[in-house]
């Protein structure tokens, strides 16, 4: 790097006023190149160069493959190196993303148990030929489960509708999975644009799920078509964020098929504190075509996906829970081979340039059983309980990893030293804490108890001095939302509900993390920016989001006027497209000249 960009760079940083436009030191670009991939070096590349003419000063780069570089070839590194080398031809700092709390792929390529779990509290299961599953004598009575009635009529017994469904919602005599009818939507017109029917259940808390449902669709148009599953606790809300289109390779975008013959979907969730749920078919959003549903059916989930770390124990008891019985002396070791192991089915193809894509989970399969030793103490059609911790998948494809295992903070070290090395000494360094949405359900390594906000304190600042110890003289950086009071770290009070799958709020999360770790602020508003700002931290914003250009730099210098200490802005793109980056940037720098 010459010696005008680091000055530059210091310079930024001892910055201090008020931001408008042309006063940023810093333009950003974020990018998640594939490093073992040419086409998408090539295009990180592209953008670089494309950035370099805007006066772009830093690169973020993240890809998932950093949370396990020792296994990778050295055609990897050289593509780091190559990416390094046009760096510092164009004057600008390669920034590598490390520790992945929330898309945490790179690390459950080592152990998928390292998956943050959610608990399942003395499920019934039951003994048959030596081996105890789920007792599917538990699965939930879904009244009414295959939408029978009378053909054209919008009265489905067992089912409540939503406000003005009846124009759109009928039992369709003519096509149907089983049974004599099904639930047709049709007719969405500029007054009804979406639907939904429901049905309350009661059930035990933390108890774990698969549902099924069948759907047809023709010429369906809609942002969106789900199951939603509400906890009657006021405090947790939805209970599932699982895709009906779940599909490891797709993100939260995933979309419906506008056409498409019947096709069995699933889902699962834990109840964890509810004593009732709310069930849903519902669409959003729908701008013509015909959707169908039918034979909606909620079983035990089993051991599917069962976590075996030391802080998720498996415990079997009797059925009364008067003994607890031992494993390898009782039943032999319990573990689910596909976890984070899935096969390859039709329509999932991973690409052929695809690194360990066993790497990816599924929402449910054929879950292991418990098998009896030959002088186990339990007795054939003996009835158990059984306690375990079991992974959830949000939207398209997010698992979490525990932020507690011991054995995570023996990754982020080795990852630390090893990205130190392949990145030649970074003097700037990106923490990816960014949408926790599971956590603080799993024991203590060390006995002492934490909210999930203390959870992520106490792990935001061992990541620093992980990070600190391998690169005493870089610049760590880290994104708002899971520190931000007005965003996922909102107290309960503020948010009224907990966060997503959290065991709680990630209040207080603030008090784990370094003043000087510099801030990716990317929710625009002023009480956020602000909040930063009076702790101590240096801000940058984070514009552009793959959408119009002038309303969100107007929002940004809006939300940023009088707020000091924002040092620069970054051009955030979700799909690599740099295409906008030169114009994006001298909107950046002729503002507010272009304003109306």
């Amino acid at each position: 790097m010459s010696r005008a960009v680091v000055l530059a760079v210091i310079v930024g940083f001892l910055f201090s006023g008020a931001v408008s436009g042309a006063e940023f030191e810093q333009k950003w670009l974020y990018a998640m190149p594939n490093f073992a991939n040419e086409e998408s070096i090539q295009n990180l590349m592209s953008g670089m160069r494309e950035g370099a003419k805007a006066g772009v000063t830093h690169v973020q780069v993240k890809d998932p493959k950093f949370g396990f570089l020792e296994l990778l070839g050295p055609e990897y590194f050289e593509n780091i190196n190559r990416v390094l080398e046009l760096a510092d031809e164009l004057d600008m700092v390669v920034v590598p993303v490390i520790f992945p709390f929330g898309y945490s792929g790179g690390y459950l390529t080592h152990d998928p148990n390292l998956a943050a779990g959610l608990p399942v509290k003395d499920a019934p299961f039951v003994v048959r030929n030596g081996v105890a599953h789920a007792d599917p004598a538990a699965a939930l009575r879904v009244v009414n489960n295959s939408f029978e009635g009378t053909p054209g009529s919008s009265t489905i017994n067992g089912w409540s509708l939503s406000d003005r469904a009846e124009a759109v919602v009928s039992l369709d005599g003519n096509d149907r999975v089983d049974g004599r009818t099904s639930l047709r939507m049709t007719g969405f017109g500029d007054n009804v644009r979406g639907a939904s029917v429901s049905q309350r259940i009661p059930v035990e808390p933390f108890k774990y799920y698969r549902l099924t449902i069948w759907r047809k669709t023709q010429d369906f148009q809609a942002g969106s078509a789900a199951v939603n599953i509400n906890s009657n606790d006021s405090r947790r809300g939805r209970l599932s964020y699982t895709h009906l289109e779940f599909n490891p390779l797709q993100d939260w975008r995933a979309a419906v098929t506008p056409t498409s013959d019947w096709q069995e979907f699933q889902i699962s969730f834990n109840t964890l504190e509810s004593t009732a749920i709310n069930v849903s078919v519902s669409v959003g959003n729908v701008r013509g075509g015909t959707i169908w549903w039918d034979n909606m059916k909620i079983e035990p989930a089993g051991l599917a996906n069962v976590l075996r770390r030391p802080i998720k124990p498996l415990v079997v008891k009797s059925a009364d829970g008067s003994r607890t019985y031992m494993e390898h002396r009782d039943f032999e070791y319990v573990y689910d081979p596909l976890l984070g192991n899935i096969p390859n089915p039709p329509g999932r193809e991973f690409p052929e340039d695809a690194i360990f894509p066993s790497n990816f989970f599924d929402v449910w399969h054929e879950p292991p059983g418990i098998t009896l030793t030959p002088h186990s103490r339990i007795n054939e059609g003996e009835r158990l309980l059984v306690s375990y911790y079991h992974p959830d998948v949000i939207y398209g494809q997010q698992v979490l990893c525990s932020m507690i295992d011991p054995k995570i903070y023996e990754l982020m070290d080795d990852q630390a030293r090893r990205i130190v090395d392949a990145f030649n000494n970074p003097k700037h360094i990106m923490f990816n804490h960014d949408e926790i949405r599971i956590g603080g359900w799993e024991e203590s390594p060390d006995g002492i108890e934490r909210t999930p906000g203390e959870i992520l304190a106490y792990n935001i600042r061992r990541s620093y001095e992980i990070a600190r110890k391998y690169a005493p003289e870089a610049t760590f950086y880290t994104w708002s939302d899971m520190f931000d009071r007005y965003a996922n770290a909102r107290p309960f009070e503020d948010r009224n509900a907990w966060y997503y799958l959290v065991a709680g709020n990630f209040d207080g999360s603030w008090e784990g993390l370094p003043s000087d770790v510099v801030i990716f602020t990317w929710h625009s508003r002023p009480q956020t920016l602000r909040w930063f700002a009076d702790r101590g931290h240096k801000q940058i914003l984070c514009g552009y989001y793959d959408g119009p250009m002038q309303r969100n730099i107007t929002r940004w210098m809006t939300a940023s006027e009088g707020i000091p200490n924002v040092v620069g802005m970054m051009y955030t793109t979700w799909i690599d497209d740099f295409s906008n980056v030169e114009e994006f940037f001298r909107l950046v720098d002729d503002y507010p000249d272009w304003v109306d």
